[in-house]
């Protein structure tokens, strides 16, 4: 009866397996590793049916010895001592059975918290491996039984009982394409149409394999082995799943995430001043001090080629105006800058420029000097009588790009050019950019009274420039930065000399 009842089963779960190895080639015209590993499971089946069809008058023999009776047999009985070693060895199976299936449980639910999923999703995943827990019983209930009846039989039936209903149950889902009616339809089109059958293409790719087929009956031996080694596109696995398919991922999104999708999104508000820093515990220097550290950095270096720079940062506005001034430092620090002045040539005022100290005057002398590209000079100046004639000349596209271009909002169209000249001379000019003004206030070789001076002009120029803003931008200075060339900034503390400073006839010698 055990027998009969285990090749029942055997013959049952093999004929689903055919069944499910007919679809998928009938479906996917090829086979994929599940495939492989459900044929591994239907082999082993079948040796577990045949292991116990050919062990059972062994096992029915040894469970028919006088253990039921109230005298236990004689020790010398061989059998006696094989029934006890099988009885100790099948609780050790036993225990590693449910050991196995234990482990097989839990880690694959530790793993499952580490996915990025949703909290229902994983409790789905996690409930599904713990449906492993029905074997771990089925392991301690056939080890009772069996011990209890004094007979194995059932061993090898348990054992077959779990590989045949997990083969049965890998076999069914493939069997969905024939309670559908898209899926019978489907196969029986297959049946009909042969190699024309494609869902993916449609009509037009039936057409198109249509007459591809009747080209190459005229193609040439080459061109067909080169068509025979092009990889063919493949139906996929579910034909009638794909629509489905198609229609969920096109969304992209479960409805959990498209309501939060077309939620509006809150916008950052927009930071509308500059960050700037707190000086309450930042460290900072006096002049002398930081002119001390930074002539450190600048040991080994030409002293003409450094300068000394002052970075002074605004609290202020993002989209507020920009300052912008030229100022005339006590202490000059290039003097070598060369002036261009557009005045008419041969006149009063061409003297007077380059009495000021211009090195270029003129005219059409100039306009031809620009148009060829030799511009050697750093700034341009041009009388109010000659902008006419600067404007027809065209020189807006070559000196405008490198900020040489004359205007009347800069002050460089003016009709006091020697004054103007004057100021440029030895001048400087900075400009706010992201909140900060920089301006070279000193070269190396300058004694700390003179760099004083120059950073309380340049500081006092650019507070009457923050002074003449209108009442609704307020600009206020944050911080004064001294720097040099090749030396880090260090911010000033608005003293003159620490009671650590160096003397200042010290810090007058390169």
């Amino acid at each position: 009866m055990t027998q009969a009842l285990l090749w029942t089963l055997t013959t049952i779960a093999i004929l689903l397996s055919l069944g499910r190895f007919a679809i998928r080639y009938a479906t996917a015209s090829r086979f994929y590793w599940d495939d492989a590993s459900h044929l591994l499971s239907v082999l082993l089946l079948i040796a577990l049916a045949g292991a116990y069809t050919a062990g059972f008058p062994y096992s029915a023999r040894t469970a028919r010895i006088g253990l039921k009776e109230e005298a236990a047999p004689p020790l010398t009985d061989p059998f006696y001592h094989t029934y006890l070693q099988f009885r100790a060895t099948y609780k050790y199976w036993c225990a590693l059975n449910v050991s196995s299936d234990l482990i097989v449980i839990i880690l694959p639910i530790f793993m499952v918290w580490g996915l990025q999923l949703r909290k229902s999703q994983k409790a789905t995943l996690a409930g599904i491996f713990s449906l492993g827990l029905v074997v771990a019983v089925f392991d301690i209930l056939r080890t009772v039984e069996s011990l209890q009846s004094g007979t194995f039989s059932g061993v090898a039936l348990w054992s077959s009982l779990e590989v045949t209903i997990a083969v049965i149950v890998a076999s069914l889902p493939l069997y969905r394409v024939l309670l559908t009616s898209k899926g019978r339809k489907y196969l029986v089109s297959r049946g009909r149409m042969g190699r024309y059958n494609d869902i993916s293409d449609g009509q037009t790719g039936v057409e198109r394999k249509r007459s591809d087929d009747r080209s190459s009956r005229y193609a040439p031996l080459p061109h067909l082995r080169a068509s025979l080694r092009r990889p063919a596109a493949q139906p996929p696995l579910l034909p009638f799943l794909a629509p489905s398919i198609t229609c969920r991922y096109a969304s992209g999104l479960s409805r959990g995430d498209r309501r939060e999708r077309d939620q509006p999104k809150k916008k950052k508000k927009a930071r509308t001043e500059f960050i700037n820093q707190s000086l309450k515990n930042a460290v900072q220097f006096s002049l002398c001090d930081a002119m001390r550290y930074i002539r450190a950095f600048e040991v080994g270096r030409p002293p003409t080629s450094s300068k000394y720079d002052l970075a002074i940062r605004l609290r202020t506005i993002k989209n507020g105006p920009a300052v912008r001034n030229r100022l005339r430092l006590p202490h000059a620090v290039d003097t070598s800058i060369r002036i261009c002045v557009i005045c008419p040539p041969d006149s009063a005022i061409s003297k007077q420029a380059i009495n000021a100290g211009a090195s270029l005057v003129g005219e059409d002398v100039i306009f031809d000097v620009v148009k060829e590209g030799r511009i050697e000079f750093d700034r341009c100046i041009c009388h109010v009588d000659s902008a006419q004639k600067m404007n027809q000349a065209n020189l807006g596209r070559i000196l405008g790009p490198r900020g040489l271009m004359p205007s009347a909002k800069l002050g460089t169209v003016t009709k006091d050019v020697a004054g103007t000249v004057k100021g440029l001379v030895g001048g400087s000019e900075y400009r706010e950019k992201l909140g900060v003004i920089r301006c070279a206030v000193g070269q190396l070789g300058f004694t700390p009274e003179e760099m004083q001076s120059n950073v309380k002009a340049f500081v006092g120029n650019v507070k009457k420039d923050l002074a003449l803003l209108s009442d609704r931008i307020n600009k206020e200075i944050h911080e004064v930065v001294l720097s040099s060339t090749n030396a880090p900034g260090f911010s000033l503390n608005g003293d003159f000399k620490s009671p650590t400073s160096p003397p200042t006839r010290d810090l007058a010698v390169l």
